[in-house]
C-alpha cells in the first residue's frame, strides 16, 4: 500500500468516526441524564451534579471538535490532527464515564452497582460499533470507562462484587475481541473499495487503448479505400490478414471471459470461507468448555452403568442418558468444524460405507428411500470418518426435508481426473465425485449463493449450520463442493475429493473394557474430569495421580522417578487456561525421560497436535468427550506398544 493509500485508509477512518459523532453525544448525554435521575436518591446530589457537568463539559468539548473537523480541508496533516482530537474526546469521555466507580458509586447498594455497570456496559458495547475501525479510538474510551469500576468490586471484595468485577473483566475482554474483528471487517471492506478502484482505472485504460486501436484501423481501412485500385493484387493477403486477426481477437476474447468467470468462483469462495472466520474463535472456545463438562456427564454415566446390572430399570435409565450425550457430543463436533486452524484426523478410508452408514442413519424409519450406484473400482480416500459423516448427513437431511411426501434419493460415485483447465478451484489430479440428487421442492435462484452461509436458513426453526458444517469439512479436506438446483425439479450437490492410494485398516472394538495395571499420571486443568478420572481408572486396575496442570504433572513425575517408581502412562490435557498445556508439558517429560509415554487429551478433535500426535512425542490421542470403554482402550494399546 503506497502513502496516498495508506493517507486515504485513514481519512476513510476518521469519517466513518464522525458520522455516527452526533449520536454519540446523543447517546452519551441521555444516559448521564438517565443515571442521574436513577440515582438522585443513592449518591450526593452536590457530586452528583458536579459529574454530570463535567459531562456536559466533556460533551461540549466533543462537539466543539466535531464542528473543528467540519472545517478541516482534509490534507494529511489535518487528517491525522482530526485522528487525534478525535482520540482525545474520546479519552476525556471515557476518564469522565470512568469517574462513576470512583466518586459516583452507589454503596450499599447491588442493584444500583448492576445499574451502573449496566450503563457502562453499555456505553463501552455502543463505542465498539463506532470507534472499533480505529482500534485507539475505541480503547480511549473503554479503557479508562471500565477500569476504575473493576478495581472498586475487586476492592470491596466479598464474594458478590468479585463476581461482578469477574463478569466486568470478561465484558472487557470479549468486547475488545469483537471490536477487533469489526475493526478488520471494516478495514477489509475500505481495501476492497480501493482494489475496485483500481480494477476500474485498468479497465478504462484498457478501453481507451482498444478505442486507439479501433481509430487506427479505421484509419488504415480508409487509407485503403483510396489506394483500393493499388492494392487489389493484394486484397487476397488482406483478407487472409483480417480473418487471422479476427480468430485471435475471438481467441482472447473466449479466454478473457473463462479468467473472469475463475476469478468469481475464487472471489465468491473467500468470502465464504471469510464468513465461517468470523465464528471460528467464539465456536472453537464454547466447544472446548462445553466437552469438557460433557466428560464428566458421559464418563460418570459410563462407570455408573458398571455398577447396575443389565436389565434393570436404572440400567436403561443410564443407557438412554449416555445416548443422549453422545447427540450432544455429535452437535458439539458440528460446533468444533467451524474452529479455525488444525487438520481434520485423517486416515485412508472406502466413501462407500461411509456414505451408506450416513445416509442409513438420516433416513431410518422415514418415507424416503436411497438408491446407490458405485462402481467396483472406486479409489479410496483420507478422511476423518466423524467430521464426513456430519458432511453427508446434512445433505441427506435436506434432502429428505424437501421432500415431506416422500421419495427418491440417488447417491453416484465415480472417479475423475482434474486437469490445469478445469474451471473448478482444485489442483490437478486424481479426485472422485460424489453426487447426491433429490426429487425435492427445490431451492429458489435468490438463495443458491446462500445456502453455505453460516446461520442462514429458509426453513422454519432451522439453525443454518447443517451445509455450513458440509462446505468447511470438504474445504478441510482440500475438496470442493458445487450444488446445482431448480424450483420444483429437485436439488444436485457435487462434491469432488482427492483420491488416496492408501488402503483403510480394519476397525477396533470400540465396546470391549481393557483391565490392566500400572500407574497412570493425568494432567487437566478441569475439576470434574480429574475427579472422574480418579473413579475411573482404580476401577480398571491402575493406579492414578493427578495434576491440573503441566508444572505439578512435571513435579510428580520426576518425584516417582527418583523413587524409583515410575509412571507406566501420562495422560496430558492439551489446552490449560493460564497453565502450562500438553504440547509444552510433553517436551519438558521428554527431557526428563525419553522412553515417556504419553497420550494427548483435548476437546478439540481438530486441533493440529491431534492430527499429528506423533510429531510431537505422544504415543496416542483421546478425544474428549469419552467414557470408560474408550479411555481403557488407549491405556491398553499405549502400555502395551512397542518402544
Amino acid at each position: 500500500m503506497n502513502n496516498n493509500e495508506k493517507n486515504q485508509l485513514y481519512f476513510d477512518q476518521i469519517a466513518h468516526f464522525y458520522q455516527n459523532f452526533p449520536l454519540g453525544l446523543i447517546a452519551s448525554f441521555t444516559n448521564a441524564t438517565i443515571l442521574v435521575i436513577v440515582l438522585r436518591n443513592v449518591i450526593d446530589r452536590q457530586i452528583l451534579l458536579f459529574w454530570f457537568f463535567a459531562v456536559l463539559i466533556v460533551t461540549f468539548i466533543r462537539f466543539m471538535i466535531y464542528i473543528r473537523y467540519r472545517q478541516l480541508k482534509f490534507s494529511p496533516t489535518d487528517i491525522k490532527l482530526a485522528g487525534n482530537l478525535f482520540i482525545t474526546g474520546t479519552a476525556l469521555s471515557g476518564i469522565v464515564w470512568g469517574t462513576v466507580g470512583l466518586f459516583s458509586f452507589p454503596h450499599n447498594s447491588i442493584l444500583y452497582e448492576a445499574f451502573v455497570a449496566f450503563v457502562l456496559g453499555g456505553m463501552v458495547a455502543g463505542s465498539a460499533a463506532a470507534y472499533s475501525v480505529l482500534m485507539k479510538g475505541f480503547l480511549a474510551f473503554t479503557v479508562p470507562a471500565l477500569l476504575p469500576l473493576t478495581i472498586r468490586f475487586f476492592t470491596i471484595g466479598d464474594i458478590i462484587h468479585l463476581t461482578m468485577g469477574g463478569m466486568l473483566i470478561l465484558f472487557e475482554v470479549l468486547i475488545i475481541i469483537i471490536a477487533y474483528f469489526m475493526h478488520r471487517m471494516t478495514n477489509n471492506s475500505i481495501m476492497l473499495k480501493y482494489e475496485n478502484l483500481r480494477l476500474i482505472s485498468s479497465l478504462k485504460e484498457s478501453k481507451e487503448k482498444a478505442e486507439h486501436l479501433n481509430t487506427q484501423l479505421l484509419k488504415e481501412i480508409n487509407e485503403r479505400k483510396k489506394a483500393e485500385t493499388e492494392l487489389k493484387r493484394h486484397k487476397q493477403q488482406l483478407e487472409v490478414l483480417v480473418r487471422e486477426r479476427t480468430h485471435e481477437l475471438k481467441l482472447t476474447n473466449e479466454q478473457l471471459k473463462k479468467e473472469i468467470q475463475k476469478r468469481k468462483q475464487i472471489e465468491n469462495e473467500l468470502l465464504k470461507i471469510q464468513r465461517l472466520e468470523a465464528l471460528a474463535v467464539l465456536a472453537g472456545g464454547i466447544a472446548h468448555d462445553f466437552n469438557n463438562i460433557l466428560t464428566g456427564i458421559l464418563g460418570n454415566l459410563s462407570l455408573a452403568k458398571l455398577y447396575v446390572k443389565p436389565g434393570e430399570k436404572l440400567y436403561a435409565f443410564l443407557t438412554e442418558a449416555e445416548k443422549a450425550s453422545v447427540r450432544a457430543k455429535d452437535l458439539t463436533q458440528q460446533i468444533i468444524t467451524f474452529s479455525k486452524g488444525g487438520a481434520p484426523i485423517k486416515k485412508p478410508a472406502d466413501i462407500r460405507e461411509t456414505i451408506k452408514e450416513s445416509a442409513s442413519f438420516v433416513l431410518m424409519g422415514s418415507n424416503v428411500k436411497c438408491d446407490f450406484e458405485f462402481p467396483d473400482n472406486l479409489w479410496n480416500v483420507e478422511i476423518d470418518e466423524t467430521q464426513m459423516c456430519q458432511a453427508i448427513q446434512n445433505i441427506i437431511l435436506n434432502a429428505k426435508e424437501s421432500m415431506p411426501d416422500g421419495g427418491r434419493i440417488k447417491v453416484a460415485c465415480e472417479n475423475i481426473i482434474i486437469s490445469d483447465d478445469s474451471p473448478l478451484p482444485l489442483n490437478p489430479g486424481r479426485y472422485i465425485r460424489i453426487t447426491i440428487k433429490d426429487q425435492g421442492v427445490g431451492i429458489d435462484n435468490k438463495y443458491i449463493d446462500k445456502i453455505f452461509d453460516p446461520f442462514f436458513s429458509t426453513k422454519h426453526g432451522g439453525s443454518g449450520l447443517g451445509l455450513s458444517v458440509t462446505y468447511s469439512v470438504i474445504k478441510r479436506h482440500h475438496g470442493h463442493i458445487t450444488v446445482s438446483s431448480k424450483p420444483g425439479k429437485g436439488t444436485t450437490f457435487y462434491i469432488y475429493l482427492p483420491a488416496s492410494g492408501k488402503e483403510p485398516s480394519a476397525s477396533r472394538e470400540a465396546t470391549h473394557l481393557y483391565k490392566g495395571k500400572g500407574k497412570i499420571l493425568v494432567m487437566d486443568d478441569d475439576k470434574v474430569v480429574r475427579n472422574l478420572i480418579k473413579e475411573m481408572l482404580p476401577e480398571l486396575g491402575y493406579e492414578v495421580e493427578v495434576a491440573k496442570d503441566g508444572e505439578e504433572a512435571l513435579e510428580l513425575y520426576e518425584k516417582a522417578l527418583h523413587k524409583d517408581e515410575p509412571f507406566d502412562v501420562v495422560i496430558l490435557d492439551l489446552t490449560v487456561a493460564g497453565g502450562m498445556g500438553g504440547k509444552e508439558a510433553i517436551k519438558r517429560l521428554l527431557e526428563i525421560d525419553s522412553k515417556v509415554r504419553a497420550i494427548v487429551s483435548s476437546g478439540y478433535s481438530n486441533d493440529p497436535v491431534i492430527a499429528n500426535f506423533k510429531h510431537y512425542g505422544f504415543k496416542g490421542f483421546i478425544i474428549k468427550p469419552y467414557n470408560i470403554h474408550e479411555i481403557s482402550r488407549i491405556i491398553h494399546e499405549t502400555i502395551n506398544a512397542p518402544d
